[in-house]
């Protein structure tokens, strides 16, 4: 009983402990289902009606078209990353959208289809891809299969090398299937679409009628940049103009952008940087002075030095014009003065006297390569033989040189001067020291199996020529200037910690601003700065108020600081914006302006000193207006000796008489019509698709 009691008596703290315990296990219940709802909304770059992407394959989609980019582009300058993800992010979409809607009505692309397109080797996709292109860039269908073969070879049969090509391949034709699923999956269904539409007869019988002749007119013509300097427009003229524009010119399509006026501090090499790099020459100079030739080749071979290693005669037009003077009026060994140009400190020495020999050579060459050099010495002799005997050497280059891309020329290189890199020291010494034309040399290469046999085809008349080698290094600001400047751009923000403040300091100390505008949410660099990282810039607009100062960023060779000065959301770009409220206001102007001009046209019918033109419907523009829709239909529909009312243009108001009309060869072309309705209607249904859709994009999270 007592015990019981006592139990009793400690109810409510065991409700208590039991409550706090069950609260506690839902809690955590709920905080770890949050925590992975949070953690998988965290992964995920964005999602099309429903459908996402992920972080991990959004990177692993960037990496494969860079991949390829980088492979088509071979060497060149490729697409900013930013680009590459645009490009992803608007595929994604793409085939969200156009896979959603095949879907919806039953259609797909098979994987029969790809493998006939492949097969037939036809599809413009399949043209443009650059692994089916022969070495002058043409698209052969032979390497397609050659392709597809070897990379469905079984992998015992290659070696570790051909194992990591053949995979390497593989992955770049696991991309280029999907494109071509892709466009299958956008012909298929925009030709379901476009089929169902033509221009109906009558439509295209009245086309082909009024563009089969041209037509002849007199036009007196009252523009608006003539008129309307005096108008004044009211506010709330300016109010109506803009709600009838912002559809049509002020959509944005991007979902808003940020404005930011920004000062650029610019780190350019101070007095004393010019100081120590002249200082720095001087050195130089006094090394090179005193360097035997093993030193002066490793001195001038330094790849920090802004000039190549040109050990060879070069005629006057090829040297460097600060030291033309200098390599043909200075002895031998001297060596010149530190010359400050272009940018560039530079320092020179005169390797050898002036001579006089042929500027450029013209030559043909049969490359021959074998497993030794005695073999490869046997080739070059028999071949050496059947010139002595007679033989053409273009047809010898032909049927035995090596290099077939001069072979199928009959060995002809063509034009060349001396350091031409054949990979022999005594080229030069040979071909521009006392060749005649149609000698023939033979050079073997020091360290392998090669040899090539030259032929001197012509030369040019000798010229002065001089030898020297020329050290150079790039002015550029030192580690303390690059802080100094940083210092000064980050003092500006300390002392001007809000946007008038910011603007007010600008304009006193006259630093110029940078209108940066408009920013979208996922550009990925601002166009105004270039490529170099500008990214962050855009990151801090988006995440910041109007009004708010920046740090400093980094950009290139310079320091840059900004305020947000605006921040637009919504469907359209509003009428405070400069750009837009030019427009509206000069629309608005115009308008007013047509009313004035109307009137006056009313009253005036003297022609004697009206302009001629000649239009034709399928032309909108006339000659000394410019691009005029209007007026030409307006001509189009007047018979011949009709006079116009006033007809409200672009551009300005107008009166016409027309003169004649003839036939015309600009025919309207039916099926042209019907065809450039069909392209019209399939890129009208994606951006149908794309403007319904429910599109979430993130990638702001994460790039």
């Amino acid at each position: 009983m007592a015990a019981l009691q006592n139990i009793r008596n400690h109810a409510t703290l065991l409700i208590g402990i039991v409550a706090v315990a069950l609260a506690a296990f839902v809690v955590g219940d709920l905080l770890t289902s949050t925590s992975s709802i949070i953690g998988r909304e965290r992964s995920i770059v964005g999602s099309v009606n429903g459908k996402e992407i992920s972080i991990v394959e959004f990177n692993e989609k960037e990496k494969q078209f860079s991949d390829i980019i980088k492979q088509q582009y071979a060497g060149q300058q490729t697409p900013h990353e930013g680009e590459i993800r645009n490009f992803v992010w608007n595929k994604f979409i793409n085939d969200a959208l156009i896979e959603s809607e095949m879907e919806e009505i039953g259609m797909a692309v098979t994987n029969e289809e790809i493998s006939e397109l492949v097969s037939s080797a036809s599809h413009p996709m399949l043209m443009s891809i650059p692994l089916f292109r022969d070495q002058n860039g043409r698209f052969n269908p032979a390497q397609v299969s050659a392709f597809l073969q070897y990379i469905s070879m079984p992998e015992e049969s290659l070696d570790e090398n051909q194992k990591a090509q053949q995979q390497q391949l593989k992955s770049q034709w696991a991309y280029w299937e999907g494109q071509i699923k892709s466009q299958l999956a956008n012909d298929k269904l925009a030709n379901l679409v476009s089929c169902a539409i033509s221009y109906p007869t009558a439509i295209t019988n009245i086309i082909d009628s009024i563009a089969s002749n041209d037509k002849s007119a007199i036009v007196i013509k009252k523009l608006y940049d003539q008129a309307n300097k005096d108008i004044e427009v009211s506010d709330a003229d300016k109010n109506a103009m803009y709600e009838k524009m912002k559809k049509q010119y002020f959509a944005l399509n991007n979902g808003g952008y940020r404005a930011v006026d920004a000062i650029i501090f610019n780190v350019n090499p101070s007095q004393q940087d010019y100081a120590d790099a002249k200082a720095g020459m001087e050195e130089m100079k006094e090394q090179i002075k005193n360097a035997d030739e093993a030193d002066l080749k490793v001195i001038f071979s330094d790849p920090s030095s802004v000039f190549a290693y040109n050990n060879f005669f070069r005629s006057e037009k090829d040297i460097e014009t600060a030291f033309q003077s200098f390599a043909f009026n200075a002895k031998k060994d001297s060596v010149s003065d530190v010359i400050f140009e272009g940018g560039d400190f530079m320092v020179a020495r005169k390797m050898a006297d002036v001579k006089f020999a042929p500027d450029s050579a013209n030559i043909s060459l049969i490359v021959l390569s074998a497993a030794t050099k005695e073999e490869v010495s046997q080739k070059a002799d028999s071949i050496n033989k059947c010139l002595n005997n007679g033989e053409k050497f273009e047809d010898l280059a032909a049927k035995h040189s090596l290099d077939k891309s001069t072979a199928e020329k009959g060995g002809e290189i063509g034009w060349v001067k001396e350091g031409f890199p054949l990979g022999t020291d005594d080229f030069d010494a040979k071909v521009f020291g006392g060749a005649k034309k149609g000698d023939i040399f033979t050079f073997n290469m020091p360290e392998n199996p090669m040899t090539f046999i030259i032929k001197v085809n012509d030369l040019t008349t000798p010229v002065r020529k001089s030898k020297i080698l020329v050290y150079g290094t790039k002015l550029e600001p030192s580690t303390d200037t690059y802080t100094d400047m940083y210092n000064a751009a980050n003092k500006f923000i300390i002392d001007n910690k809000t946007k008038d403040m910011f603007l007010a300091s600008a304009d006193s100390q006259n630093l110029d601003i940078i209108h940066l505008t408009p920013l979208a949410e996922n550009d990925p660099y601002i166009q105004l700065l270039g490529q170099s990282n500008t990214r962050d810039i855009i990151k801090w607009a988006w995440s910041h108020n109007v009004g708010d100062v920046s740090g400093v960023f980094e950009v290139g060779d310079s320091y840059i600081v900004g305020t947000l000065v605006n921040a637009v959301d919504g469907e359209y770009a509003p009428l405070s914006e400069e750009y837009v409220s030019n427009q509206v206001l000069r629309r608005a102007k115009n308008e007013a302006c047509a009313k004035k001009l109307t009137e006056e046209l009313a009253k005036e019918n003297d022609f004697t000193n009206a302009d001629t033109i000649n239009i034709n419907f399928k032309r909108d523009g006339v000659s000394g207006i410019g691009r005029e829709p209007k007026l030409v239909a307006a001509i189009t529909a007047l018979p011949v000796d009709a006079v116009s009312d006033a007809i409200v243009g672009d551009m300005g108001v107008y009166k016409v008489k027309v003169l004649n009309e003839n036939p015309s060869n600009a025919k309207a072309n039916i099926q042209m019509l019907n065809r450039d309705l069909k392209g019209m209607v399939a890129n009208r249904m994606y951006e149908s698709l794309r403007k319904d859709a429910d599109v979430d994009d993130n990638r702001s999270n994460f790039y």
